[in-house]
């Protein structure tokens, strides 16, 4: 579709769309001919011909440019007289004359506000120009999702709808086709349930799914046997190859894992990756230099965030994409309402002593606003300046700051408000469900939270009962099956209830113990071994240890994310700048308030000699206020 676009909401242009935002309870899609006062559907979907205005979720048309827009202009020629035309045009009351044309400056994406003042949109969006604010709407089959525009049928980020994450899982990659969450395993892997495992190795599901081998078995070639065969070695009583092995490549700890839009293998002990055709391997990631921000044109080539607006990748080339409400003024991203060095339009500088106020410079501020460096603000509402000039609410990662007399937080769909963070609380153990409500790990087990609820899964060998996780062959209040309890006189001893607990095994109060291999009883009766979140504990040889679960690794004594980490982020030894994020393993500043990140440090862009404006823009032997070099 053509970038072009000006909207009239619902039928009724310019400025009543933003009244009717407020009282009206919105536009819906269903086919009547009077789409006025009604709601986008719950993907944001309107009727042909409309589309959803992602801030106010109303249905607006959409109008060709070169069929409405000059409304009688030719060759810069417009009926009527004044209206703020230029010395190159005479326009109509409600126009303006904008590089060699008479414009709508209430409803043109190029001149939204003002000559110059550009609106942007996210891939997959188009930008538009409502009442003379930026907002964007998506292309057909996209849906807005906070600043993005997805596919809600595809995405596993939002998958059905915005926020639903499907569960990534271990040796594999969550998928969603038709609004419904899967698992796409790595080659020679299988799914069981939700997670992806090597038949040949593993022993919880050895040859097959839910194929348990005896906690004194190993699993070989997908059969439970009584040890591994010469050459291989058991790791987690799996018997690998450390030559060959991803769960295990040249040491037992070392998994190979494969990168999202890649593939890995382990050759002589070493953990080689690959891209598919369009990615380039960057670190331990997978990206397109077309259109990474973090991988812009070349590996580690970040673009600069704006304050506002969020970093893009065009082509390979470095954009920026500005929040609703903002326009583009070269770099950088300006409300023209009320900033006074853009005051209408971009450029547009207020005089000495003159404050902005509704994009139009003036001698003082209207009642219930506040002149903070020249612009007029209510500081009941303003994040920039909450309850005081200056008052910067900090934006959380996955969220917006908000001001309601006092600053607070407007999380991403998907994410809830925990303090001052937004989380995930359908997947975050320590915040599942609800903010604070922990996930607790049960001995011979772990526990994730999935969509919402805690669940435990047993390590290998083990089977849940009611919540604990216990060795059935061996546990006398659990023998064979879950509740059956052998008598006061007797042990449990491969599943059976007998008199006296066979050779190779130790009596730990009536249940016949494998002390080599029994997470409860390692090495002695009564040694429980313990584990760190993210993890299972197991026993080796009689010594503790533990296996991380899901798309974890081991890094030293803790179970991490290499994607999310900031301590750990793409490598174990990936350490983030203190005000930077860990996102898709690469590190990215976030700043708060009114900085903006420039060569990955959070500068204030109205007073910063070299990122005057904008990154990178030095003044020589001047001051740098208000964000322009003087």
């Amino acid at each position: 579709m053509d970038r072009d676009l000006l909207v009239r909401s619902c039928g009724i242009p310019g400025l009543a769309f933003l009244l009717l935002a407020l009282v009206a309870g919105g536009c819906d899609s269903s086919l009547s001919s009077d789409l006025s006062g009604r709601a986008c559907d719950a993907r944001s979907h309107c009727v042909t011909g409309w589309v959803c205005d992602v801030t106010t979720h109303l249905c607006v048309e959409k109008l060709d440019v070169d069929a409405d827009t000059t409304d009688g202009c030719s060759a810069g020629a417009c009926a009527g007289a004044g209206g703020g035309g230029g010395a190159s045009g005479e326009c109509a009351d409600d126009q303006t004359w904008c590089d060699g044309r008479c414009v709508d400056t209430s409803r043109e994406p190029e001149h939204c506000g003002g000559c110059g003042a550009r609106c942007s949109a996210p891939a997959d969006g188009l930008p538009v120009c409502v009442g003379g604010r930026c907002n964007f709407v998506c292309d057909e089959g996209f849906s807005a999702c906070a600043s993005r525009c997805v596919n809600l049928d595809e995405d596993p980020e939002n998958c059905g709808d915005c926020g639903i994450r499907c569960p990534v899982p271990s040796g594999g990659r969550a998928t969603c086709a038709s609004a419904r969450c899967g698992t796409a395993c790595d080659e020679g892997e299988t799914a069981c349930g939700d997670e992806c495992v090597v038949l040949d190795e593993d022993p919880t599901h050895c040859g097959a799914c839910d194929a348990r081998c005896a906690l004194d078995e190993v699993c070989s070639n997908g059969r439970c046997t009584a040890g591994c065969p010469e050459g291989s070695t058991a790791c987690d009583r799996a018997c690998v190859d450390l030559a060959t092995s991803l769960a295990s490549c040249g040491s037992c700890d070392t998994p190979c894992t494969a990168p999202e839009h890649g593939a890995a293998a382990c050759r002589d002990g070493r953990c080689e990756l690959s891209c598919t055709a369009g990615f380039v391997l960057c670190g331990t990631s997978c990206v397109s230099t077309d259109s990474d921000a973090n991988h812009c044109g070349t590996c580690d080539h970040g673009c600069a965030a704006p304050e506002h607006g969020a970093a893009a990748c065009v082509a390979g080339t470095c954009e920026i994409a500005c929040d609703p409400g903002f326009a583009e003024c070269g770099p950088a991203c300006i409300d023209t309402g009320s900033d006074p060095e853009h005051c209408g339009g971009c450029g547009r500088a207020c005089a000495a002593g003159e404050q902005c106020s509704g994009g139009n410079c003036t001698s003082a501020c209207p009642a219930g606003t506040a002149n903070c460096d020249g612009a007029c603000v209510e500081l009941a509402s303003d994040p920039g300046n909450c309850g005081a000039c200056g008052l910067a609410c900090a934006k959380p990662v996955h969220g917006q700051a908000s001001c309601d007399g006092m600053c607070g937080i407007r999380c991403d769909p998907g994410f809830s408000a925990c303090g001052t963070s937004c989380l995930d609380t359908l997947s975050d153990a320590a915040n599942c469900g609800a903010c604070g409500r922990s996930c607790t790990a049960p001995a011979n087990g772990s526990s994730s939270c999935r969509q919402g609820t805690c669940v435990v899964t047993c390590a290998a060998g083990y089977t849940d009962c009611g919540g604990a996780c216990v060795d059935t062959h061996s546990d006398r209040n659990h023998c064979g099956t879950c509740e059956h309890t052998c008598a006061a006189n007797a042990v449990c001893t491969n599943g059976a209830c007998l008199t006296s607990c066979a050779a190779g095994t130790s009596n730990c109060a009536g249940s016949c113990i494998d002390l080599q291999n029994d997470s409860s009883n390692c090495g002695k009766c009564g040694q429980v071994c313990s584990a760190p979140a993210g993890a299972a504990p197991v026993c080796s040889a009689g010594a503790c240890g533990f296996a991380c679960t899901g798309a974890l690794t081991a890094c030293g004594d803790r179970c991490v994310d290499l994607s999310s980490d900031a301590a750990h982020c793409g490598r174990c030894d990936g350490t983030c700048a203190p005000d930077a994020t860990c996102q898709g393993g690469s590190c990215v500043t976030s700043c708060a308030g009114d900085k903006t990140s420039c060569a990955g440090k959070c500068v204030d862009t109205r007073t910063d000699k070299k990122n005057c404006g904008a990154c990178g823009q030095i003044c020589d032997g001047r001051e740098c206020k208000n964000g322009k070099c003087s």
